[in-house]
Formats: C-alpha cells, structure tokens, sequence
C-alpha cells in the first residue's frame, strides 16, 4: 500500500477526456457534462 492517501470521485458518466490546466483537472463526460477538480491542498 501507499503511505499517502488516495483520492478518487465518482461520476454519473463515462469520462471520454481529461485536461490538466495548471492545479485543475477538467474531465468530459459520455453525457456532454464538464467536472472540474482541483489538486490544491
């Protein structure tokens, strides 16, 4: 196992894309819905 702890999220779609902008990472979904995340801690 990792010593550090994972992150995960769950989405209503598919995801068919993933961008990394700088600390935000954009996921496109099957269902033509955009979800932004953040890596800020």
């Amino acid at each position: 196992g990792s010593a550090q702890p994972r992150n995960s999220i769950y989405l209503n779609s598919i995801a068919v894309g993933l961008e990394r902008f700088g600390k935000n990472i954009i996921v496109g979904c099957m269902d033509s819905s955009l979800h932004c995340y953040t890596t800020k801690v």
